[in-house]
């Protein structure tokens, strides 16, 4: 069910949040229900949080560690 009532930015935050679900392995169903139940303020909330979690994922560096078996720690 697409909600029609949001504004514009409301419209591409439904469907980030809508999609961020269905990416952590929800069926579309299911993220329908988690989503659709949210006003359009606590959409914007979720979205931002959504957003602040993508720039931690994509500011992470994971170096390569060529002697990983030889450390120890």
């Amino acid at each position: 069910m697409k909600r029609d009532f949001f504004s514009d930015e409301g419209k591409k935050a439904y469907e980030v949040c809508l999609q961020h679900y269905i990416e952590r392995g929800n069926t579309e169903e299911l993220a329908h229900q988690i989503v659709d139940h949210l006003n359009e303020e606590d959409i914007f909330r979720t979205y931002e949080i959504i957003q602040q979690e993508k720039n931690v994922e994509e500011s992470c560096v994971i170096p390569a560690f060529p002697n990983f078996g030889k450390m120890r720690f």
